[in-house]
This record gives C-alpha cells, structure tokens and sequence, in this order.
C-alpha cells in the first residue's frame, strides 16, 4: 500500500466510491504531495474503502508493469467494497466484543461500590484454593462488618448510606494488593479473599485497613459521617480443606468481633465458635 496525496486522486477516489488511477504519475502536479521514497512512481490507483456510505479508508496500488486499465479499475473497486464488508463485519465484531466484556464485567460487579459481588465470589473462591492446594500457598479471607449501619439509614436516608458504602468500597479498593478480590458480600457487609497471604499477614492488613475505615469521613449535607467496622479473619488450609469452609469460619470470626463489641478483628480459633444465627 502507497501513503495517499491529500487532494486529487484521494478526493475523486472518496467522492465517487470508484477506483481511479493515473497512469503518468510521476509528472503528475500531485506528485509533490507524495513523501519522500516515493519518487519513481509511474502509475498509481487509489481504491475507496467505503463503510455505510462512507469513506473510512483508501487502498493505495502502485507501479504495476504495464498501464492501469479500466477492467483494472472494476476488479480493484469490487475488492474495495469485499475489503470494507470485511473491515465492517470486524468492527461489527470488535464492537459485540467489546459490549460482552461490559455486560460480563457488569455482571460480577456491585453497581454501588464497584466491588466483585457475591456472585463472583462463589465463581472464584474455589478457583483460588484449589490453587493455593497445588502451589502449596495459604489463602486468607478477611469479612467485614459496618457496626450499627442502620442507624445511617435511620438517621440520615438511604442516600447517605450509599455514599458510605461507596466510599468505604473506595478504601477497600485503594489499601489491598491488586491480586486480592474484594467483595461486597450483602448489605453492609465486605469480603476480601487474599490469594498467598498467611494469617499473620492476613491480621496485619486487616489492622491497616481497620484504621483507614476508622479515619473515613463522609459528607452528606451538612453532616460528617464515620463508622466503625467489624472484622473476621480465617486462612486456608489452617481453617478448613476448602472455599466454603474457610468462608463460614470467618464468617464465625466476624460474628465474634461483634459479640465482643465490635469495632475489633478476629481471628477464627476453632470450631466452637458460636456461628451466627
């Protein structure tokens, strides 16, 4: 393909939808507009790629032995409108692709916070541990809890409670590894699953990210809102063979944390704990 003058040939080309050609190019008055390595063109065609009705693209031929011909021009303009089907039908592709990833992307995320959501979790959680199994690495979950959300709600409108949750989505997302899956697990309450991470290090972040919810201040109106949180920690394979049980018995260290007053971390101990109601 040829780098195209911009007026002449180019603009016949656009305005008729046929291929043109020129078979004494090199004394053409367009050949100043050509970049330099192009000087020893004789002859050249310019052939329209035309998208509904539109140009979106010129094939440039040239220096072909012997003269352009019009039956030249007709198979070259036939290739031209094969070539836009084809340049169509890929960005009517593309566009489809692009618009699954969107609804696939929308439907594992929650809508408020941007979070991963239930959904997701139970799709990947497995996934995780089976290979945390084979690559003989722990896998922690950290679930979280807003103490006394209901009193935002109550107080201020459920307008003001997403706000909160949002920002306290924002958090989660801006204190975790890009390898850790956070979660809105339901409601008020959060999840977030740490591929490699032991349970010490697990409590450490779980601290970290404690004292940032802590400090949040959220404006609505003329009100500053903040909120405590509720944490539970438990690690595969400490805790359990699998997703699911590993998940219940955090679950067990949250409910925990907040028999014995909330705003603190637990860690799940054994399996005495009294699991919530």
């Amino acid at each position: 393909s040829l780098p195209m003058p911009i007026r002449g040939l180019r603009s016949e080309a656009y305005n008729t939808g046929q291929a043109v050609f020129d078979n004494d190019f090199a004394h053409s008055k367009w050949m100043q507009f050509m970049p330099e390595g192009h000087a020893s063109l004789e002859n050249v065609m310019f052939v329209p790629l035309v998208i509904d009705g539109k140009p979106q693209g010129l094939i440039g031929l040239g220096n072909k032995p012997g003269d352009f011909t019009e039956d030249d021009a007709r198979i070259a303009t036939a290739f031209g409108e094969l070539a836009s089907i084809a340049l169509r039908n890929s960005l009517t592709m593309s566009k489809l692709i692009n618009l699954q990833e969107k609804l696939r992307e929308q439907a594992v995320r929650d809508p408020l916070t941007d979070l991963f959501n239930r959904r997701y979790l139970q799709e990947t959680l497995e996934r995780e541990v089976s290979r945390a199994k084979r690559e003989d690495k722990p896998v922690s979950l950290i679930i979280m809890d807003v103490d006394y959300f209901k009193r935002i709600n109550d107080s201020y409108g459920h307008v003001a409670g997403d706000k909160m949750l949002s920002a306290i989505g924002e958090t989660i997302k801006k204190n975790i590894r890009l390898e850790d899956i956070p979660c809105r697990y339901g409601g008020e309450e959060f999840l977030i699953v740490m591929p490699g991470t032991s349970i010490e290090i697990a409590q450490e972040r779980a601290k970290t990210l404690h004292k940032k919810i802590a400090e949040l201040r959220v404006k609505y109106n003329d009100h500053e809102m903040q909120i405590t949180i509720s944490m539970g920690i438990a690690t595969f394979p400490e805790h359990g063979s699998n997703g699911e049980e590993i998940l219940i018995r955090a679950d067990r260290a949250l409910y925990q944390a907040k028999g014995d007053g909330r705003n603190r971390i637990s860690i799940f101990q054994n399996t005495s704990q009294t699991p919530r109601p």
